[in-house]
């Protein structure tokens, strides 16, 4: 918090001319009828749904890259040599 500039900005707004202070209330107005709790809380499922769908793609690609890696690791089995028999 800091103090000197709450103070500015209290004295800027009191001291503002009318016409400028019904600017900003019609924007302020404005802002706060396009952005209702509705649409503020849609826009927040959405970002935690896409957050969700992205975690949930790099889990599958982590997966994925644990899979190949321990493929490439596992060594290969060398053939078992063929054993002649005398019948």
């Amino acid at each position: 918090l800091d103090v000197a500039e709450t103070a500015e900005a209290l004295y800027t707004a009191l001291t503002l001319p009318s016409e400028e202070r019904e600017r900003r209330a019609k924007l302020a107005r404005q802002i706060v009828e396009q952005n209702n709790l509705h649409t503020w809380l849609t826009r927040q499922i959405e970002d935690i749904n896409e957050l969700l769908d992205l975690a949930r793609l790099s889990a599958a690609n982590e997966e994925r890259q644990r899979d190949q890696d321990e493929a490439q690791s596992e060594p290969e089995l060398a053939p078992s040599p063929l054993s002649l028999s005398a019948g």
